[in-house]
């Protein structure tokens, strides 16, 4: 085959030894060909193979491994890829145990995201020789009582309801999260459903949150069902706590595994290893429900890697998906229920958004950084961290800004400045200088709602430096310069900073810096007479 073409794919389409016509896809990122060799080794089904056209690509469709799978789900019907590849906006919520070990995603359509980064699980219906996905549903989605981070994804079709449910629990003794597919005939007549969960090479977060490693396409070498459980990449597990009436995995080059669920089949393989490396599975559950009948199906995937020879199956076995599930409603109610907010019913719901606001922080955190976000946004800033902070006090959580001041007091410099962001790799250092007055308060902030004296004392020497680098600040603008009537109202302020994204171009002088140094000089006082200093409480006093 000879060709003159900077095309970066090349879409081949090959006969099966039915002569039914499937598209294979070869990434070529950034590649100029003028022939192509094939070397057809062997053929999927063992009895032969024709070719029966080659089509290239332009360049686009492959500039990165994102684009190269949005425009593959272009070119297939909706509903047999994640909505984000087809360029449509899909929100999701985290789901975990709060405790800092993790974090699921949890979209619209009931697919999860298993852990950062990770593959997802996707489910798919098969009925009346009809494969049915979330593109073909009527969906409801919704939390636990209106207001626990358990989130549910509802699918209605014709005679069918399926609910997805998500949640985690520590029990076993490591972080599990679990998915609860709920399926209830609503038809008239018996019904034989085959239920797919689908293991994919896919995040939850879209491509257009990208950054590092995360959001869109994500790598998928190696898929195997042994003892009972899914290993992905030999490291994760998948445990189907239901029996499963089956399991095929198939490497990208043999198709999608959505190909394989449109005719209510499976890949053929129970191990396979990819080397492009985005292989893709399912578990299948063969379901006879009667009329108005119903059936629940578990999964169980530890957060975190697995041992590579250890079988995770015997941890989970002491407990099932219903008691986990009781479990995690329990003691998201007994953390959440701490405080008692009541409002009038038609502003109710106020209060549920602020009380899931408190779970979302609890579970973005990681150990004791908290993040603004589980994804994109898995970072600590100074800023958010005692803001949110704050708001875990007002629900009855002391311990996480405590943890977290603790935490982020390791990054300071011995001069007692304080880095703007942090995260397990160290620490950033652009001037923000709203970050002095916000770890005061953080600590403040605590003892208001805590009364642990002990704590402050033990950032007492974290706390003098902090302070004596905002005054040092604050010096730069109490010369005699800063008394010139053309710099007058700039006297006495923190200089100017890049506390905002829109400052890097241009520092300028932020509102925030010098709100957040009055408080902090307000909080510093208050610290000192609690301390029994009392002349270093009037000299804050008068800052």
């Amino acid at each position: 085959v000879q060709v003159s073409a900077d095309g970066a794919v090349w879409s081949t389409a090959y006969a099966t030894s039915q002569g039914e016509a499937e598209r294979s896809y070869i990434y070529l990122p950034q590649t100029m060909s003028r022939y192509i060799k094939l070397n057809f080794n062997r053929s999927v089904e063992g009895q032969g193979f024709g070719i029966q056209g080659i089509e290239v690509k332009p360049f686009d469709f492959s500039r990165s491994i994102n684009h190269f799978f949005q425009n593959i789900a272009r070119e297939e019907p909706a509903g047999l890829y994640p909505k984000y590849l087809l360029g449509r906006q899909t929100y999701w919520t985290p789901v975990g145990t709060g405790d800092g070990d993790g974090q699921a995603l949890f979209n619209e359509e009931g697919m999860v995201e298993v852990d950062k980064g990770g593959f997802s699980i996707e489910p798919f219906l098969y009925v009346c020789d009809r494969l049915i996905t979330w593109a073909d549903v009527v969906l409801n989605q919704g939390l636990l009582k209106g207001y626990l981070p358990i989130p549910s994804s509802e699918w209605r079709t014709d005679g069918l309801v399926m609910k997805i449910i998500s949640f985690a629990s520590g029990q076993t003794g490591r972080p599990v999260l679990y998915m609860c597919y709920r399926i209830e005939n609503t038809d008239r007549q018996s019904q034989s459903i085959r239920f797919f969960a689908a293991i994919r090479p896919f995040q939850v977060n879209p491509t257009w949150q990208n950054w590092r490693a995360l959001g869109g396409v994500t790598p998928v070498r190696e898929l195997s069902f042994y003892n009972g459980e899914v290993r992905v990449n030999g490291n994760r597990a998948v445990v189907p706590l239901t029996a499963a009436s089956g399991f095929g995995a198939a490497a990208c080059a043999q198709g999608a595994v959505t190909r394989y669920l449109q005719a209510g089949e499976l890949p053929r393989h129970q191990y396979v290893q990819d080397e492009f490396g985005y292989a893709s599975g399912a578990l299948r559950f063969d379901l006879d429900l009667a009329p108005g009948g119903s059936q629940d199906i578990y999964l169980a995937v530890p957060f975190g890697p697995v041992d590579a020879d250890g079988a995770v199956t015997p941890l989970l076995k002491s407990v099932t998906g219903p008691e986990e599930f009781v479990h995690a409603v329990q003691s998201w109610e007994a953390r959440l229920g701490a405080v008692e907010i009541h409002l009038p019913p038609k502003i109710q719901r106020l209060a549920h958004t602020f009380k899931t606001a408190a779970a979302h922080i609890l579970i973005n955190r990681d150990g004791p950084a908290l993040h603004p976000g589980p994804r994109r946004y898995c970072r600590s800033w100074i800023r958010d961290g005692v803001v949110m902070g704050a708001a875990l006090l007002r629900v009855g959580c002391t311990d996480a800004l405590r943890d977290f001041i603790g935490w982020y007091a390791r990054f300071q410099a011995d001069d007692g400045a304080i880095p703007d962001c942090a995260d397990a790799e160290g620490a950033e250092w652009l001037p923000e200088f709203d970050a002095y007055g916000q770890f005061i308060y953080g600590v403040m902030e605590y003892y208001r709602f805590s009364g642990d004296r002990a704590f402050v004392q033990k950032m007492r020497p974290a706390l003098a430096k902090t302070l004596a680098y905002m005054e040092g600040l604050r010096a730069r603008r109490l010369t005699a310069e800063y008394q010139r009537p053309e710099k007058r109202a700039c006297y006495g302020l923190l200089p100017e900073s890049m506390s905002h994204e829109g400052y890097m171009a241009h520092p300028v002088h932020a509102y925030w810096d010098d709100f957040w140094a009055l408080q902090g000089f307000r909080d510093a006082a208050a610290m000192a007479a609690v301390l029994g200093d009392h002349a270093e409480a009037a000299r804050c006093a008068d800052e």
